[in-house]
Order: structure tokens, then sequence, then C-alpha cells
């Protein structure tokens, strides 16, 4: 019986493994830090940020120190508009999109990836990744005073 149920468990085990790893670690959403320096992070409190291409306004009345901003899926561009402390800036980013297919069981995705800042009023920040990806700390940090 008992070698019943170990020879049992490896066709379980083995069956598992032809299955397709469906873990997506793309994602739309940049990540910003603000900073004063490299080593010290910068609270803001927001008015509102806007996305070029969406009505809604977003961290309105947030006093944080990080964003995640979404880009859009239909173009390979997005301005991002920070009113805070009576002041407007904004940053404008590129980027490619390239749509993935793991395998027809887990289906599509859009992989985003050459991220570059091509027009920015804030006068420091450093790009940090140029892919979107779940697990970055981030994608740009932001210098201000």
């Amino acid at each position: 019986m008992r070698i019943v149920q170990i020879i049992s468990l490896i066709f379980l085990l083995t069956g598992c493994l032809d299955e397709q790893d469906c873990i997506i670690t793309s994602t739309n959403l940049v990540k910003i830090n603000f900073k004063i320096d490299s080593k010290t992070a910068r609270v803001i409190s927001f008015t509102k940020i806007n996305v070029s291409g969406l009505t809604r306004d977003f961290y309105s009345g947030a006093s944080v120190s990080s964003v995640e901003l979404p880009v859009s899926p239909d173009d390979n561009e997005a301005t991002f508009t920070f009113e805070f402390e009576g002041r407007t800036e904004t940053i404008r980013l590129t980027y490619s999109r390239q749509s993935e297919v793991i395998s027809p069981s887990c289906g599509a995705f859009t992989n985003y990836s050459d991220l570059s800042v091509p027009e920015s009023s804030f006068e420091l920040f450093t790009l940090t990744n140029r892919q979107l990806v779940i697990n970055a700390a981030s994608n740009l940090e932001v210098f201000v005073e």
C-alpha cells in the first residue's frame, strides 16, 4: 500500500511540472520615488497628479514619498503632471510595448521596456529601471528641494 501512495505522488507531481508557468511580472505602473538626496526620501503633499489620457486624478491630498502611476497600453508615451506645494511640474516618459504569449493556457500580456525621459521640468532625476516590472524598487528617482 505504501508503494502505491509513493507512485501516485510521483505521478501527481510530474503532472504539475507539465503546466506552464503563468507568473507575469510585467506591469503598466511606473514607480517614482521622490528624494532630497540619494539616501533621503522626500515626502510630498500632492494636490493631485494627472496622467495624460485619463480623467481621474491620482494621489489627491496624499503625502507620500513614492507613487505608482499607470502608462497607456495604447500609446508609447505618457505625461504626468504633478501639483504640489504651489508648484506644477511635468515628466514625459516614452516606452516600448510588446505583447507576449507565455502559452495558450496563460494568455497574452504586454511587456513595457526601454523607458526614457525625453522631457522633465524637474531639474534632477535618475532613471533606475528601464523596464516596468512588479518587483522593481523604482523606475525613476526625482530629486525635489
